[in-house]
């Protein structure tokens, strides 16, 4: 029982410095460090154990509901290893985005050609696989380009090898 009043203890410090945070968030704040996410989470996890002492109440059930969906959003942008590297020709991309962004995933051979898009349109924040279905290609070495466009933040973009071998 100790041990579970320290950590709240813990989160609750925590909890006050995002708040801090949180009162002068703004784009500069982000690019420093601060985690809405990371805020979002304290705050779900302190309303979830307050709910906990009745936990069939529909305030315990929907805290953990919000619990659950915040720490399913990744806290950064991020193009995952493409798998399986080397590829028979189908394979998975895995794409994690913290926010609404519109995703154009394109396949370029060695020359420069672009021989797939994988994915062109917007994309809730969250996680995502963009399946790559390369069997009618040759072998060799591809070159995986997405660009990930937020109003906020700008566009990023990212690269990734893939092999495809038979």
């Amino acid at each position: 029982m100790e041990r579970v009043s320290l950590l709240e203890q813990e989160d609750r410090k925590a909890l006050s410095v995002f708040e801090k945070f949180k009162q002068i968030e703004s784009p500069a704040t982000r690019r420093k460090g601060y985690d809405s996410t990371a805020y979002s989470t304290l705050e779900k996890r302190l309303q979830t154990k307050a709910a906990e002492q009745n936990s069939n109440s529909p305030a315990a059930r929907k805290a953990r509901a919000q619990t659950d969906t915040v720490q399913s959003v990744p806290g950064k942008f991020m193009l995952e290893a493409f798998y399986p590297n080397p590829t028979p020709g189908v394979g998975t991309l895995p794409l994690a985005l913290p926010e609404e962004a519109h995703v154009v995933a394109q396949v370029y051979d060695v020359m420069g050609r672009r021989v797939a898009t994988l994915a062109d349109g917007r994309y809730d924040a969250g996680r995502h696989e963009l399946n790559f279905a390369g069997r009618k290609l040759p072998s060799g070495v591809y070159v995986v380009r997405a660009r990930v466009k937020v109003p906020e933040a700008g566009t990023k973009v990212f690269t990734r090898k893939v092999t495809v071998a038979r």
